[in-house]
């Protein structure tokens, strides 16, 4: 799942970034995109199973 950021939000995801939930997919300056971290993805796979 990829997040785009929009000028409302991008301070929400600065702060996610720092806090280590999300990491920077695409850095480019006009398709920039972020992804959960692989902590979280191990966290919400074991954790939330089927």
């Amino acid at each position: 799942m990829k997040l785009y950021p929009t000028f409302r939000n991008i301070t929400t995801y600065t702060a996610w970034v720092k806090d280590g939930w999300i990491v920077l997919a695409n850095p480019s300056r006009r398709t920039r995109s972020y992804k959960l971290s692989e902590i979280y993805q191990k966290y919400i796979r074991n954790n939330f199973k089927e």
